[in-house]
């Protein structure tokens, strides 16, 4: 016997739209019809023990203790600083609410693969200042520049020259 896949809302040759292949390819989640009902808390300690990432909401993340279940909180660097590195937004495992309308999520990944698919907070910092600070002395320095090209008398009138004390560049 044969199964033949139809697109639901198409005629039978057009084939399915990105946003039914999208659908398609989205994890099911937990169980919650007639075929068998499983709680919040048994499914994500399924995932959890199975050592996959658990995307919960602001009210499930407090109910869920990651050093129990061996999970860390995913960080991605926000450079434009409008949220935090932990906020993460799409459907929560526990509740199904999209996490965007509940006060943004918290993806919490296992503690083996962490170090590849997150980054530390304080590096993140670390890194974020290093920019700003270049970004501030390259200003200054532009403004000074723009000074001197509108004022060059503002500082002074002699010129400056650079003694070359590397010879070798300029054999004869």
């Amino acid at each position: 016997m044969s199964i033949v896949v139809v697109p639901k809302y198409h005629r039978l040759g057009e084939g399915f739209s990105r946003a039914e292949q999208m659908k398609a390819m989205e994890a099911p989640g937990r169980r919650t019809k007639a075929k068998g009902y499983q709680s919040p808390a048994s499914y994500i300690c399924d995932v959890a023990d199975s050592k996959q990432g658990v995307l919960l909401c602001d009210f499930c993340s407090a109910k869920f203790n990651p050093r129990r279940n061996r999970h860390r909180k995913r960080f991605t660097a926000d450079l434009t600083g409008k949220s935090s590195g932990f906020t993460v937004n799409g459907t929560c495992d526990a509740c199904k609410q999209n996490t965007a309308l509940c006060g943004g999520g918290t993806f919490f990944v296992p503690e083996e693969i962490w170090h590849q698919v997150s980054m530390d907070p304080t590096e993140a910092r670390r890194r974020a200042r290093a920019v700003w600070q270049f970004e501030a002395n390259r200003q200054k320095r532009k403004r000074v520049l723009e000074d001197y090209r509108d004022n060059p008398n503002k500082f002074g009138s002699k010129k400056v020259t650079i003694p070359v004390t590397d010879k070798r560049r300029f054999a004869k």
